[in-house]
């Protein structure tokens, strides 16, 4: 991690706003991301919300009508904000990642890249029952 004094901005930005050019020359995708939550998840929100609180996920942030918005702290001043829409009658789920606004002050953006990556297995693996308890960190959050 970066050696930083910098605070979470406490605002909330999309991966390639923190990414800049870097995220077009790559194979690493937003959609790539995302696309696993929406799987896991469609029409199955208390899921979500479940495996997202035993790994300390809180229900909080700004969210859209139908919404719902979790943060996390991946690590140390390291905020993710996940905001879930679930499918109904109209239109199909979709799941938005976003990265605290001041998160590349302490971590490069390849180091935080990988860091969501693991994020989203861990979420899907919790809710399918693959990560025992027994690995899983007493104290909220998933560092």
């Amino acid at each position: 991690m970066k050696n930083s004094t910098c605070q979470p901005a406490g605002t909330f930005v999309s991966i390639g706003e923190i990414a800049g050019p870097w995220l077009k020359g790559s194979s690493f995708s937003k959609s790539a991301l995302e696309s696993p939550i929406i799987k896991q998840f469609q029409k199955r929100t208390p899921e979500l919300l479940s495996a997202a609180e035993s790994i300390g996920g809180r229900q909080e942030g700004l969210s859209g009508l139908g919404s719902i918005s979790l943060i996390f702290d991946l690590l140390p001043n390291i905020l993710l904000q996940l905001i879930f829409y679930d499918q109904d009658d109209e239109f199909p789920a979709r799941a938005t990642l976003l990265i605290d606004a001041n998160a590349i002050e302490f971590i490069d953006f390849e180091a935080l890249a990988f860091l969501l990556s693991i994020f989203v297995q861990y979420l899907v693996m919790i809710s399918e029952g693959i990560v025992f308890k027994e690995i899983k960190n007493e104290s909220p959050g998933i560092y």
